[in-house]
């Protein structure tokens, strides 16, 4: 009976070192999947912060682009036009009707990377996209501005989108979007 006291008295060596192990290897687990759950919701919100900021500017853009009239005296772009590609496709001027015909244009800089917006036809211009976004790659394409072509005008415009400070592996948003004027072009 003395015998058996001593031996129900506590763990063995053996025993302490599996729980030990089973312990380690359950922590480890969590902890990777409470770090994995961490970096998957850090790059869903910085995918939201990319979508917020990308749509912001592109339906600022196109409802400025959709109110463009051709401009048949010349004073802000090339005459009987209503947009006229600037920058080598990185830039867009056109009149905007219902800002009270203003001459106005849209630019990508890519020394900044960020786009611009112009309300006095180029003289001065101002940050469109946030200080949090990088805009990687940004295009215009215009087609169906000559009258002659029957067509109504079009742009399209091409952006590639990234957050601030996110490796290469981060989310990128690679947007295209065609809009057309309001008005047909007579």
């Amino acid at each position: 009976m003395i015998k058996q006291l001593k031996q129900s008295r506590g763990f063995t060596m053996v025993e302490l070192i599996v729980v030990v192990a089973v312990l380690a290897v359950v922590i480890l687990t969590a902890t990777d999947l409470f770090l994995s759950m961490v970096k998957n919701q850090r790059r869903i919100l910085i995918q939201q912060e990319i979508l917020s900021q990308s749509s912001y500017v592109v339906e600022y853009m196109s409802r400025a682009l959709r109110f463009a009239v051709r401009d048949d005296d010349g004073e802000c772009i090339t005459a009987a036009t209503s947009y006229q590609i600037t920058q080598s496709g990185r830039g867009i001027k056109f009149m905007n009707h219902s800002n009270n015909d203003i001459c106005q244009e849209f630019l990508w800089d890519p020394t900044t990377l960020k786009i611009q917006e112009s309300q006095d036809g180029g003289s001065s211009y101002s940050f469109l996209s946030a200080d949090n976004v990088l805009v990687n790659n940004f295009k215009f394409q215009l087609s169906g501005d000559v009258i002659s072509d029957t067509t109504q005008p079009r742009v399209t415009l091409f952006m590639d989108v990234q957050h601030l400070g996110s490796a290469v592996d981060e989310p990128r948003q690679i947007i295209q979007t065609t809009i057309s004027q309001r008005n047909l072009d007579e």
